[in-house]
């Protein structure tokens, strides 16, 4: 049986409710008792017949199960195609009728999908961020989604949700169990949006989401038990305040150093940092972020003006991958991925030559045969689509291809990246989501198996 014949079959009638019901009294029983989830106002959920909208801040992996144990009504998730690539998780969210959308791409075939359920009287959630937050603040709101509410014109609702970064920051792979609470908000009743402009929507929206965890941390100080709290932070926090190296940083257990110059600190029960070799300038995350972005710019400028063929840094050890939107992407091998002002270099040393990307080669993509191995030059203004995935991975599209960077050990921080292609761009270092206004030659990828 096909997946559209599984997918019509499981949701026809009350399956997907009785689903939903089975997920509620066993994943919202464990969520309930891991994170101690509260909810407070959740009455709106209640007194709003579907379909409406929601959209929440997105801050950690189980924010979607979260939201989903108070929602009364089955939810039809907006999901990155990426999720789509691991075959198991693939056919879980086709169970559930999730909405695949591709990151830096305007896909209307994910508009087509929504305006559908809208008019199946269902429930949507869509995370307008595009990705979890790297440090505990809100990302920038995606502007078309505002684009996309007013053409819904359904209600919204915004949960905002509170302590899930020290919870189950998107750098650690482990749970830290603590309180987390939810509160929901109803924006728009719906109607009201005919005559709302997009920039108002944009306003209104922004400043409810705009959410920092370490705001209200401050004020409850409230414990989060791990034994390793720094573990992975460098996917994070790229620069050391010190000795301002870029990719020099190691966390082990609760303290993150450089391996540079020495520099230490320690990350409390808390969540914020204190001093153990050198002075502390940060106390939290967004502020070592907000600074090592402000650094990152400045060394650009300076770079565009003395060294124009300057490297900025390089990474090690990183596996490159290719593929395409939501298929299955196919390792080349390993090597050095570097960035110049001007360009991307990848240096694989013992690339996979027998790649055959169906009734493709390995052959057919744009690299330079040397006596290092193969050198791919990727000019920075030609590529596009450029985001960061789960477990870090940075990717971004270059002449119809996907490119993929990341390491085994997950020791790889793709917001680095992520943040410096967007300064080189001109674009806000943070920004979660790059649209892209072109379809480029996918005539290669498309015959990917």
């Amino acid at each position: 049986m096909g997946m559209k014949a599984i997918r019509r079959a499981v949701c026809h009638g009350d399956f997907c409710s009785r689903l939903f019901n089975l997920l509620r009294m066993t994943l919202g029983l464990w969520l309930r008792r891991r994170f101690g989830v509260r909810a407070y106002n959740r009455s709106v959920l209640y007194r709003t017949e579907p379909p409406y909208i929601l959209i929440p801040n997105h801050v950690g992996f189980w924010d979607p199960f979260m939201i989903a144990v108070h929602t009364p009504h089955p939810i039809r998730y907006v999901v990155a195609d990426s999720n789509f690539r691991n075959r198991i998780l693939a056919f879980l969210l086709n169970l559930i009728q999730a909405i695949p959308k591709t990151k830096g791409m305007r896909d209307l075939e994910s508009i087509r999908r929504m305006m559908k359920v809208r008019e199946e009287k269902r429930v949507i959630c869509l995370f307008a961020e595009g990705r979890r937050t790297w440090d505990g603040k809100s990302l920038p709101l995606i502007y078309s989604t505002t684009k996309l509410v007013k053409l819904l014109k359904i209600p919204v609702i915004v949960p905002i949700l509170d302590g899930v970064f020290f919870a189950n920051p998107c750098w650690s792979p482990s749970i830290r169990p603590g309180p987390v609470t939810i509160r929901y908000t109803k924006l728009f009743d719906g109607p009201e949006l005919r005559s709302m402009s997009t920039d108002d929507i944009y306003r209104q929206l922004s400043g409810i989401l705009n959410h920092d965890d370490y705001v209200s941390q401050q004020r409850r100080l409230a414990r989060y038990r791990s034994r390793r709290r720094a573990e992975f932070l460098e996917a994070v926090l790229y620069m050391c305040p010190a000795c301002e190296a870029i990719g020099t940083l190691h966390s082990h257990r609760h303290n993150l150093g450089c391996t540079s110059c020495g520099y230490t600190v320690r990350v409390n029960e808390y969540g914020f940092f204190e001093g153990v070799s050198g002075p502390l300038p940060f106390s939290t995350t967004v502020e070592w972020n907000e600074w090592q972005i402000r650094r990152l710019d400045q060394r650009i400028g300076s770079a565009t003006s003395n060294d124009p063929d300057g490297l900025l840094f390089s990474d090690t050890g990183v596996k490159l991958s290719i593929g395409f939107r939501g298929s299955r992407v196919h390792a080349v091998g390993y090597g050095r991925a570097s960035c110049y002002l001007d360009r991307i270099e990848f240096l694989c040393r013992r690339p996979n030559r027998s790649l055959e990307l169906g009734r493709g080669r390995l052959a057919d993509l744009d690299f330079v045969e040397t006596d290092r191995g193969l050198l791919f030059v990727m000019p920075i203004t030609e590529i596009s689509g450029w985001e960061v995935h789960t477990h870090e991975r940075f990717e971004y599209f270059y002449r119809g291809v996907l490119y993929q960077f990341g390491r085994p050990d997950d020791r790889f921080s793709g917001l680095k990246w992520f943040s410096t292609i967007n300064l080189l761009r001109g674009r806000d270092a943070q920004a979660a989501h790059i649209e892209r206004a072109y379809q480029p030659d996918l005539s290669l990828m498309r015959r990917l198996p």
